[in-house]
C-alpha cells in the first residue's frame, strides 16, 4: 500500500509530467497483489485505482478450485508447487481463506477490472470466480479468455505470439478508453 499511497510524490518533486490516474496489472501473484491493493484501497479515501489489469490471477490460497485439481499437473504451474508457495508464505497458522483477494470483505468500490484467463490454468476458476463477484457487486468488468493456452503463456511469447499480440492490445485498449 505504501507504492500506492506515496506514488505522486517524487513525480511532482521531479516535475514529471504525468495525469493523477493510477492504474495497476499483475500476472499469476502479481494479480494477487493487485486484487488486494484494490480491495484493500477501498477503505482509504485518498487511494484511486481507477482500473485492474489481473492476468492469470492467483486469488484462492485455499487451493479449492475445481481447475486446480483439473489443471494442476501437466500445465507448467503444478498444484504441488503452489502448495509449496504458500506452505512458505503462511507460516504462522494465519488463515488461507481470509487472506485470499477472492474471499475479502466487502467489494463495492474495486476498480474497474479486466480478467485475463486461460483454459489449462490451474487458476482458471478462482478468477472466474472473482470476476462473477464483481459483476454481482456492479463492478464494470472486461474478460478476455483463452480456450488454448496455459499459465503464464505470456512467457512463451515466441510460440504464441498471436496471443499475446491480443493480450496487450486488449491491455492497451481497455487502459487507455476514455483517456
Amino acid at each position: 500500500m505504501t507504492v500506492v499511497t506515496n506514488v505522486w510524490a517524487p513525480l511532482e518533486e521531479r516535475n514529471v509530467n504525468h495525469a493523477p490516474q493510477l492504474s495497476i496489472a499483475g500476472d499469476s501473484a502479481g494479480g494477487a497483489i493487485c486484487a488486494t491493493i484494490s480491495s484493500m484501497s477501498q477503505a482509504d479515501e485518498s487511494i484511486d485505482i481507477r482500473r485492474q489489469v489481473l492476468i492469470y490471477p492467483s486469488l484462492d490460497y485455499t487451493q479449492q478450485s475445481e481447475s486446480m485439481d483439473e489443471n494442476g499437473t501437466g500445465y507448467l504451474l503444478h498444484k504441488d508447487k503452489v502448495t509449496w508457495y504458500f506452505d512458505n508464505y503462511f507460516q504462522n497458522n494465519e488463515d488461507r481463506k481470509e487472506a485470499s483477494p477472492l474471499y475479502m470483505p466487502g467489494i463495492r468500490s474495486i476498480s474497474e477490472t479486466l480478467l485475463i484467463s486461460a483454459e489449462f490454468c490451474p487458476l482458471r476458476d478462482e478468477g472466474l470466480t472473482y470476476l462473477q463477484k464483481l459483476n454481482e457487486a456492479g463492478i464494470k468488468t472486461e474478460h478476455l479468455h483463452f480456450d488454448d493456452m496455459i499459465h503464464a503463456f505470456l512467457n512463451l511469447e515466441d510460440l504464441v505470439s498471436d496471443k499475446c499480440a491480443l493480450v496487450y492490445e486488449k491491455i492497451a485498449m481497455f487502459l487507455n478508453k476514455d483517456t
